[in-house]
């Protein structure tokens, strides 16, 4: 598919900082009109209304999907592969799996909170960290929208580390020789 879409899948809560996702996306879109970038927001949560208030309030209703939370694989599968990054400027945790697990970057802030899988991600290899700033999001959704290339690389690197670092089977193969090793040390 071809990539049309910015995505954030997950809990809606204020920690993930969705508000300033929108609020940058907005910008984004008042620099590129024509665009044909989508912003979608998979989830459920607490702070729902208020994002489709801030959506409307910002008039970016034509460029903003919201769906219900999804466990569908193929839902999304569909979603994942049209997005051109993953983007929580909040926490992130498992998401960042999940978006490398379907070759997506991720983009976040630098934060103190965020959860360990946010180490798996490298700036400027499988993801872009940023100092908290709304309008650095903003460029960085018009960077990469205008550096496809650059995108499709960040992309295939997300995929890499996936495949080489952080995949089901290689986490239960490092939990098994961990057990394996303390019965060894027991014996």
């Amino acid at each position: 598919l071809p990539k049309t879409s910015f995505l954030f899948v997950g809990r809606l809560q204020t920690r993930k900082r969705l508000d300033i996702l929108i609020s940058a996306f907005a910008s984004y879109i008042k620099r590129s009109p024509n665009s044909p970038f989508l912003l979608e927001i998979v989830g459920d949560g607490p702070i729902l209304t208020q994002l489709n208030q801030l959506v409307s309030t910002l008039k970016v209703e034509d460029f903003v999907i919201f769906h219900k939370s999804s466990l569908d694989p193929s839902f999304l599968s569909h979603v994942f592969s049209r997005s051109i990054a993953y983007v929580s400027p909040g926490h992130v945790g498992l998401g960042v799996l999940h978006s490398f697990s379907f070759g997506v970057p991720v983009i976040t802030f630098e934060l103190d909170t965020h959860a360990p899988e946010f180490y798996n991600i490298t700036h400027g290899k499988n993801g872009i960290l940023l100092p908290p700033s709304e309008s650095l999001l903003s460029d960085t959704l018009f960077f990469m929208t205008a550096n496809r290339s650059y995108s499709t690389k960040l992309g295939h690197n997300a995929f890499s580390t996936y495949q080489t670092e952080v995949s089901p089977d290689l986490m239960l193969q490092s939990f098994h020789n961990c057990i394996s090793f303390a019965l060894s040390k027991c014996s």
